[in-house]
């Protein structure tokens, strides 16, 4: 629970190809619109808090988990362009889980999810609200890219978006190593 270190992440040197690819992409698309879902205290582990800061005309960052949202209004307390909601994905209330070791950055409505990594979670009850109802009433129904890590869901929150409502973003980026349908995705 005790910060050892800290470093800053560059794509180029840690992230996978879609890492780059994005990073590329943002680079080449500075003025652009998009939502960040999952995006912990913002200060590590994004590879693209550069952007969030500084770079994008107007983000909405989503983070579920009550310590790492606080950290998250800190970090980006004097950022204009950037919308900050705390609150889980799915609509209703729900049931979510948090790694209690680590700091509490691990997190999701998935159980099953973090046991694979954590023993030590915690449940707690949930307001939350859907996507498609988290991207209008932020005014983000026309966004540019959208970038979701939420530990093992990460499909259903795509295929939950309703293109009628929402334009279809030019980027998707999500976590494909946790246990998602890619098949549906990829249709």
């Amino acid at each position: 629970g005790i910060e050892i270190g800290r470093t800053k992440w560059n794509s180029i040197e840690h992230g996978a190809q879609s890492d780059i690819a994005f990073d590329l992409w943002c680079a080449s698309n500075l003025n652009s619109k998009g939502v960040a879902i999952g995006v912990n205290d913002g200060s590590s582990g994004e590879w693209v808090s550069l952007y969030h800061r500084n770079f994008f005309s107007k983000v909405l960052l989503v983070e579920a988990s009550f310590n790492p949202f606080s950290k998250l209004q800190k970090e980006y307390k004097n950022n204009k362009n950037a919308t900050l909601v705390n609150i889980t994905p799915n609509g209703g209330k729900i049931k979510f889980y948090e790694a209690l070791e680590g700091g509490g950055f691990t997190n999701s409505v998935n159980k099953d999810h973090l046991l694979k990594y954590y023993s030590n979670i915690q449940e707690v009850e949930k307001d939350s609200i859907g996507i498609n109802e988290l991207l209008l009433s932020n005014g983000f129904d026309d966004l540019d890219w959208l970038h979701i890590d939420v530990e093992g869901i990460d499909d259903k929150l795509i295929l939950a978006l309703d293109f009628n409502k929402i334009k279809k973003p030019k980027v998707i980026i999500y976590e494909k190593v946790n246990n998602i349908n890619s098949e549906a995705l990829e249709k």
